[in-house]
């Protein structure tokens, strides 16, 4: 028979104090050392040295001390402190504060908005959540590996570092020879952006990356897999298209600043079909304008062009036209013309040197060769003129051969007649 002070109970609520060593409140059949049915009210302090099960919903005025491990089915209300070495519920409430001592939080469970690919989540569904350290301390959120995540409280984030110097400091781990395709412990920000249709089904996705890497010193974009970066800025001011290592392939590469690997369209009046183009094929490199109108060089400053002027000699192909304004210098110019040897042709009939002084009369310039006044309305057409100068050089080569011929007929005929005039001048 348990020995027990009966004023010390309530008696609104049967209780018993049966000798089996069980104690209850608000019921006649304890099941254990002390079962409470129904509400109780302590007002001072709770200590339990074992375990603690609450199977509705308990309210502490005060301080509740567990030794052991504490289990609330329902609710669980404390005004004051909680001491417990292990604490479980199903939704923990927090009006004021939560402090946690060195050892961490595990929670267990999904969000009320499913998962994120983890299963330990801390949310607020109704205002912000916000974690905070004390002045001037850190706060860290970071797995087993160095990759941690810091706040200072002075507003700045650190992802992989503890002393971030800005807003938002990221830091990879050490990326010895990232030369080429960057190895995965580049520090990288990837973003990435999926499609998904009516039936839940990812119709595309993709992603991005951007990076630094330390060992040359350059931040770059690129997309997974890939074996060049899209774009890549180096320390020393250089801006790469297309390829990881802009400007170093050059005999001056310090005065280079921009490095395109592929071609380069710059296009106008927003029109898609008017650009132009800086390109190449396997052999040569391609400056191209399509489009309307003409590829201008130097059209308002008015300064002169130098192509191949250096130690290196450069040859110019043209293959329609070509406008200066002003004089043209070269070594050489070759011209792509069909040319005048056809008057050498026995079958071709040429102008006789009567038919040529008729010609003269009438149009006042040489025969194939454009009149003055119509080089003075649309210029000299440079191939056209060589093709008549050298048309008519070659038929008045031609003529001078006639008339050397007839010449030396004229010279035997007059060595003939000297000699009859002689012998008419000995007979007398």
């Amino acid at each position: 028979m348990s020995i027990f002070s009966l004023s010390a109970f309530s008696q609104n609520l049967p209780n018993t104090l049966p000798d089996t060593g069980f104690v209850g409140v608000g019921t006649n059949n304890p099941t254990c050392n002390f079962q409470v049915i129904g509400q109780s009210q302590i007002s001072g302090n709770l200590t339990v040295d074992s375990s603690l099960t609450i199977s509705d919903s308990a309210h502490v005025n005060n301080n509740l001390r567990v030794n052991g491990h504490l289990f609330v089915g329902k609710n669980a209300y404390i005004s004051d402190s909680l001491f417990a070495n292990s604490f479980s519920v199903s939704e923990l409430h927090i009006s004021d504060s939560l402090k946690v001592g060195s050892n961490s939080i595990w929670i267990g469970g999904l969000g009320p908005g499913g998962s994120w690919g983890s299963n330990n989540h801390i949310y607020d569904n109704e205002t912000f959540l916000e974690l905070q350290s004390q002045p001037d301390q850190f706060l860290y959120v970071h797995s087993p590996t160095p990759n941690l995540i810091t706040n200072l409280n002075s507003g700045r984030l650190g992802i992989g570092t503890d002393n971030p110097q800005t807003k938002l400091h990221i830091k990879g781990v050490q990326c010895n020879n990232c030369g080429g395709l960057p190895p995965a412990e580049t520090t990288f920000i990837s973003i990435e952006d999926e499609i998904v249709n009516s039936q839940g089904n990812v119709v595309s996705n993709t992603t991005w990356r951007l990076a630094a890497t330390a060992s040359q010193d350059r931040f770059f974009i690129n997309k997974p897999g890939m074996q060049t970066n899209v774009f890549t800025i180096t320390a020393d001011e250089k801006i790469g298209m297309g390829t990881h290592t802009p400007g170093i392939n050059y005999e001056s590469p310090a005065n280079l600043k921009l490095d395109v690997n592929g071609d380069a369209r710059f296009y106008r009046n927003d029109n898609p079909n008017d650009y132009l183009r800086v390109g190449y094929n396997s052999a040569n490199a391609i400056l191209d304008n399509f489009g309307q109108g003409s590829l201008m060089i130097n059209y308002y400053s008015g300064k002169e062009v130098y192509i191949g002027t250096g130690n290196t000699k450069a040859d110019v192909h043209m293959g329609k036209n070509l406008y200066v304004c002003g004089a043209v210098k070269s070594k050489e110019w070759i011209v792509e013309v069909g040319w005048c040897d056809y008057v050498f042709d026995d079958s071709y009939k040429r102008m006789s040197i009567p038919e040529k002084a008729e010609y003269f009369k009438m149009h006042k310039h040489l025969p194939k060769i454009a009149s003055g006044e119509e080089i003075e309305k649309n210029g000299l057409k440079v191939a056209e003129t060589m093709q008549g100068f050298v048309y008519n050089l070659e038929t008045i080569s031609l003529d001078q051969v006639e008339l050397y011929k007839m010449i030396q007929e004229l010279k035997k005929e007059n060595e003939e007649l000297k000699k009859i005039v002689q012998e008419i001048q000995l007979k007398k």
